[in-house]
């Protein structure tokens, strides 16, 4: 049996007019559940000591941890939890957390990118795009030993007061943290 042409569009009408209110309604849940995701973090280059220098100069004002990590390097893997944790914590309390990254930049795509991401970090991270990293590390601190993990500790006004050789847990970063920051 055929049914008559009003009865389709009657049928058409009433099946938009139905299926845009869903529709509405899944957007506005999309666009919520897009603004809760954490941002996740982009790899940027470092790759000179100028570029170092506008880094951290950029900083000021806040309480900054620069991170010497490599993904080759267990101790700095075994620690980036925490210093994503702190990220989490402080971030909008006046702490910025830089991993700076010693990979090789040709292998950055295959190896930083693809760890950070499987982790979900969104601190800011950074690869050296030299092939001797220690020249722009040594503008940071003269004495490094080439010690991964190493981490920067700078104070609001962007002066370093501490180099940190070795691992932390989150407690031992967090303390150190917090000490800058009441200093300030």
């Amino acid at each position: 049996m055929l049914l008559s042409k009003s009865f389709w569009v009657y049928f058409l009408g009433a099946f938009i007019l139905i299926g845009c209110q869903p529709k509405k309604v899944a957007v506005e849940q999309l666009i919520t559940s897009v603004e809760n995701i954490p941002k996740v973090a982009t790899l940027s280059v470092v790759k000179n000591e100028t570029e170092l220098q506008q880094l951290l100069s950029a900083q000021k004002g806040r309480v900054t941890l620069v991170n010497l990590w490599a993904t080759w390097c267990k101790p700095c893997i075994h620690e980036m939890p925490a210093l994503e944790k702190l990220h989490q914590n402080y971030q909008n309390k006046g702490v910025k957390i830089i991993a700076l990254s010693l990979d090789e930049l040709a292998k950055a795509d295959s190896l930083v990118l693809p760890y950070w991401k499987s982790k979900g970090f969104s601190m800011d991270y950074y690869v050296i795009g030299t092939e001797d990293p220690s020249t722009i590390i040594n503008k940071i601190d003269p004495l490094w030993l080439g010690v991964i993990p190493t981490s920067f500790l700078f104070n609001s006004e962007g002066e370093k007061i501490e180099t940190i050789t070795g691992s932390l847990n989150y407690e031992g970063f967090e303390k150190k943290v917090l000490a800058t920051l009441n200093a300030n």
